[in-house]
């Protein structure tokens, strides 16, 4: 058959050029094993991450599988992003693209375990003890160089031990004792039993074009609504509180959540609780500010609460109305427990 050889060839050809293919995916897989760094391995999830075979300390996105860290793998993590689709494989392409070279540069780590947190997670932590799953989205933006998170000198004192002896032995451990202070050990621990953390940092916009900010914080928005679903609670843990009027996909933006994020999570049948604070707003204004949510939700049950140490805090709780009595009751016992001490958390009227 004058033609069978040069069929035969071409299909060599093409079985070597497989093999070398594999060969190549074979040794990608190889580095990338024993390099990686991830965070968390609850579900088959993408991740970002600063490889270790990177000279250049770019993030990637990668797989994490349960079975990895189940061997004893480094479990380092950084940021989940949940990847069900080519458009989020665009997100994630496009997220990095605006994100630094230092994947740790995201994480806003001086206010780690200072006294807001303390109240923070004493307040998330009675509620998770009596029944109520959790899910945090921190908001996570860069290191401001500011001085806020300075308040831990009450690691020092054993007053406030009484509040929540194993939150604060912990927080003295990793803060005072390995002189860690790192928001991402919430995520290695179970301080907050079986809670969730949202750890993908919110795009950095400052060079982005504003064509383009609305879809990269959409599409994290909704990466977020994702990662969070299935818990009773959504804590959203943003730098600001609630978006100002006219500051909506400005530059400036990540310090804030927007109204009709919360109003998702709210949409979606869970329960949502933000922070926010007073500032230099008026009584009037503050009293408009904390009731917002209504604005799209009008028959939204809000309740609030503040945690008066260090700087002013105050959380404000949307409930549905299936759920509100509980959570009310559960509040209100966190009132009567120690942290209701007038000094530390107050009701906040709504």
């Amino acid at each position: 058959m004058p033609h069978g050889a040069p069929f035969s060839s071409k299909i060599v050809t093409v079985l070597w050029l497989l093999a070398y293919k594999c060969a190549r995916y074979a040794f990608a897989c190889f580095g990338f094993l024993r390099n990686w760094r991830a965070y968390g391995a609850l579900a088959p999830t993408f991740y970002l991450h600063k490889s270790r075979g990177d000279p250049c300390g770019r993030p990637r996105a990668v797989v994490c599988l349960p079975e990895y860290a189940a061997g004893g793998l480094n479990i380092d993590a950084r940021c989940a992003i949940i990847i069900k689709s080519a458009a989020d494989w665009t997100f994630a392409r496009r997220l990095l693209k605006t994100q630094s070279k230092n994947a740790e540069a995201f994480m806003k780590n001086q206010y780690f375990g200072d006294i807001g947190d303390y109240g923070k997670y004493g307040l998330l932590l009675f509620l998770a003890e009596h029944g109520i799953s959790v899910s945090v989205n921190w908001y996570l933006t860069p290191n401001d160089g500011s001085s806020d998170g300075k308040f831990i000198k009450y690691l020092s004192d054993e007053r406030f031990r009484r509040f929540s002896p194993v939150l604060y032995d912990e927080l003295k451990k990793y803060i005072i004792q390995e002189g860690r202070r790192d928001i991402l050990v919430m995520n290695e621990t179970d301080l907050i039993p079986n809670a969730k953390y949202y750890t993908v940092p919110l795009p950095t916009l400052d060079n982005v074009p504003s064509a383009e900010r609305r879809q990269l914080r959409k599409e994290w928005h909704e990466n977020a609504l994702a990662f969070c679903t299935g818990s009773d609670l959504v804590f959203l843990d943003p730098d600001n509180g609630i978006q100002p009027k006219g500051q909506l996909y400005s530059s400036k933006n990540n310090k804030y959540v927007f109204l009709e994020e919360a109003a998702d999570y709210y949409n979606a049948g869970q329960n949502v609780v933000y922070y926010c604070h007073k500032g230099r707003r008026t009584d009037a204004q503050w009293s408009e500010y904390k009731g917002l949510l209504r604005t799209l939700i009008p028959d939204v049950d809000l309740i609030g609460l503040t945690f008066h140490r260090g700087t002013q805090r105050s959380y404000i709780f949307a409930l549905h109305s299936g759920s509100a009595a509980n959570i009310k009751q559960l509040l209100s016992g966190f009132l009567a427990s120690e942290w209701g001490d007038r000094k530390m958390f107050t009701l906040e009227p709504i």
